[in-house]
């Protein structure tokens, strides 16, 4: 049974969005988004424009409004339904807020679904005593099934309390109650905006880390692959130092080892600009938290501190896969260091070995020149040599013909003419023989020297192959 008399029961919803391009952020809405949802609104709940923010219209006997909070990067819509009698005390609160609900439906089921944070909120015009207070906060458990984790009071007498979250509609990711503790209604009424203000702020805030919690969960398993990898990597090299590779084999190893550092090194990019965006909207967060000046009440834990242990959580989630990504990129950078100064070493072998055949091919190939000139000299040596020896016998031959024939006519008619005759004669015949021997002297001398000028010069040559091949 319902004891409690609320004042003004309200029903308040707040949707939170993220924008940007939506083929890069599938889960972003449009720049251009908000302000097409908040014209169409308008147009199909046949309401009114108070300014370029809200929207108003009423039912018989409620007032909605919908205010729009449209930021950069994200934005805010929050849709209000409240009696239209100030001062209305419900003697029921459980129907009033139940229709709320209900109606409340035709407004969510415009809005687009891949919101970032959805809360609903009930909030009252407060309560004169404590205890009042803790019998509402009683029976909204009671009644939606709900456990209370926490209840603080916020500028000094406003209760905000947040449920267990854990029986929410799919719409909802969380229900607080707003229930000022003054007799002023003034008062609280300032006092309810201004808390529905700071909600609207931290719903974008929380809602950002929300997501990106999401996302850490994705990088957390394709870290793991990495690791995994990284380690397998390592166990590779090891294995490799031990074995004689080709300079190619190791380049393709290189490569992909190259590759895989790449990658890790972007994600560690992506996580490191990620990791600043969780501690700005933590610190945004706390901001609004500590503005509450938040006190304890009836032992229950205050709200702004289970809060920010839960974003806590996520920075320090991001904090530990940072750290550990690093691990693991100076893991892969060891390995590709370890790779490149052995593929270094295998190279500068190679090239050592490659001068040394440089250098014997070079000293091949002088050795070749400097005997094709020997056997040109020793060609040129022996065809002067032949052709002087030639010149000597033609006149010697020349001279002895020349002397005959000087002496025959000097003794003309006389016996020393056939004495000068056999003498000449004589010595004719011996010249004739001795020049036919040198001829095949000669010719014996030109064919050996042939010979032996072409077997240096084979010999050079399989030299010079075997240098050659030594080379490549």
């Amino acid at each position: 049974m319902i004891q409690s008399k609320v004042k003004m029961p309200t029903l308040i919803n707040i949707d939170a969005y993220i924008k940007g391009d939506k083929k890069e952020v599938p889960d972003a809405i449009g720049p251009d988004d908000p302000t097409k949802i908040f014209n169409y609104l308008c147009k199909k709940l046949k309401a009114e424009k108070v300014d370029e923010t809200i929207i108003a219209f009423s039912s018989e006997k409620d007032d909605w409004y919908i205010k729009l909070f449209d930021q950069p990067d994200y934005c805010v819509f929050t849709t209000m339904v409240s009696p239209k009698d100030d001062n209305y005390v419900s003697d029921d609160w459980t129907q009033d807020i139940t229709k709320y609900i209900e109606e409340m439906q035709k407004v969510i089921a415009v809005m687009p679904r891949n919101r970032i944070a959805n809360l609903r909120i009930i909030g009252t015009t407060g309560f004169d005593e404590h205890a009042e207070a803790k019998t509402f906060i009683d029976e909204y458990a009671a009644f939606f099934d709900k456990r209370i984790n926490e209840i603080g009071l916020m500028y000094n007498f406003c209760m905000l309390c947040k449920d267990d979250q854990i029986e929410n509609p799919p719409f909802y990711m969380k229900d607080y109650i707003i229930a000022p503790i003054t007799p002023d209604r003034f008062e609280a009424e300032r006092i309810i905006l201004e808390v529905i203000d700071d909600l609207n702020f931290l719903a974008a805030y929380e809602g950002k880390l929300d997501r990106m919690y999401r996302v850490y969960v994705d990088i957390e398993a394709k870290f793991k692959r990495m690791e995994n990898k990284s380690i397998a990597e390592m166990n590779k090299v090891a294995g490799i130092l031990k074995k004689d590779l080709e300079v190619k084999q190791l380049e393709q190893y290189l490569l992909k080892i190259n590759s895989e550092f790449a990658e890790i090194s972007t994600l560690a990019a992506v996580l490191s600009h990620d990791n600043s965006t969780v501690t700005s909207n933590i610190s945004n967060a706390n901001v609004i938290y500590s503005k509450w000046n938040e006190k304890e009440f009836s032992g229950y834990p205050k709200v702004h501190i289970a809060s920010m242990r839960d974003l806590e959580i996520i920075a320090n989630a991001y904090k530990s896969i940072t750290e550990k990504l690093e691990v693991v990129r100076g893991r892969l950078h060891d390995t590709l260091e370890i790779i490149k100064t052995y593929l270094d070493l295998k190279q500068q072998n190679l090239s050592l070995q490659l001068q040394k055949s440089v250098d014997a091919s070079g000293r091949s190939q002088i050795d070749l020149l400097y005997a094709q000139e020997e056997e040109k000299r020793m060609a040129e040596s022996s065809k002067r040599s032949l052709e002087n020896l030639t010149y000597i016998f033609a006149g010697l031959g020349l001279c002895e013909v020349l002397a005959n024939f000087v002496v025959v006519y000097l003794t003309e008619g006389s016996p020393v003419s056939v004495t000068a005759m056999f003498l000449s004669l004589t010595l004719i015949i011996p010249l004739v023989v001795i020049w036919v021997l040198f001829a095949k002297l000669q010719k014996r001398a030109q064919v050996k020297i042939e010979s032996d000028l072409k077997e240096f010069s084979s010999k050079m040559k399989s030299k010079k192959k075997v240098a050659s091949k030594k080379s490549n």
